[in-house]
């Protein structure tokens, strides 16, 4: 088992084909500031590298994370993974379609105190769609889309609960807009780049739920070092799950 938390995300059980976790999911598990006891939700889970990676990063805490996922085929990669690396007792994911949360007695409302949001941002007419159909399920906006997700979200969250999001930094206006009309309040944003000298990819977000105004523009991550192909230092620092891939892009 601690050979396995050691080597992470090495060996985390996924899809051969189809759909699998890339570096935003990894950059996300490393955004949140954990408090000492938290209750958390993973909204559109896959095969758990987001909660599992939030388990690994804060080990001394009280944390219980709950998935949701609409494949069957990822909820039991993630269920299989929770055992692999010994966290059964305190990770559980359903089958489950966050459309229908309201009336799933799995999920109470305002419950959570974190929730984190991976969630599909490319319009069917945005990329090749893949004949992995549970790859456009989790890379396209099709029936479930952003909104359904922050409305999921502010349903699960405790009153000042707080939402850690990933998403492409190019649609950040169409984020921000859909948080605020669910009362998702921005409170911290950090802009991604490959390298300086390029424009941001990704955002991570914190909000909060019925918070006042104001928000911390945080200093840019770069990825990449200027000169080489390979993960800057202060990328590792930021995510430490990224050593084990650190040789050249």
């Amino acid at each position: 088992m601690q050979e396995k938390r050691d080597l992470y995300p090495r060996g985390l059980l996924q899809p051969k084909s189809g759909f699998r976790f890339s570096l935003d999911a990894l950059l996300l598990a490393c955004y949140p500031q954990i408090g000492k006891k938290e209750k958390i939700l993973d909204l559109g889970c896959g095969c758990g590298v987001i909660g599992f990676g939030i388990f690994l990063l804060h080990e001394d805490r009280e944390l219980e994370v709950t998935g949701l996922e609409l494949i069957p085929e990822m909820v039991e990669y993630a269920r299989e993974n929770a055992r692999m690396l010994g966290l059964e007792c305190a990770y559980s994911v359903f089958n489950l379609d966050i459309r229908h949360m309201r009336r799933s007695e799995s999920i109470a409302p305002e419950s959570f105190d974190r929730v984190v949001l991976n969630p599909p941002y490319r319009k069917e007419n945005q990329g090749r769609i893949s004949p992995k159909q549970d790859k456009n399920v989790a890379c396209f906006e099709k029936d479930t889309g952003l909104e359904d997700f922050l409305q999921a979200a502010a349903y699960a969250l405790k009153n000042k609960g707080r939402i850690n999001v990933v998403y492409p930094a190019n649609s950040q206006s169409y984020l921000l807009e859909l948080m605020l009309k669910h009362k998702l309040e921005p409170k911290r944003m950090c802009f991604v780049h490959s390298r300086s000298s390029d424009a941001a990819i990704f955002l991570l977000l914190e909000a909060v739920k019925n918070a006042g105004k104001g928000v911390a523009v945080q200093p840019p991550l770069f990825l990449y070092s200027a000169e080489q192909n390979l993960y800057s230092r202060q990328a590792l620092q930021f995510c430490p799950f990224l050593k084990c891939n650190s040789g050249k892009r």
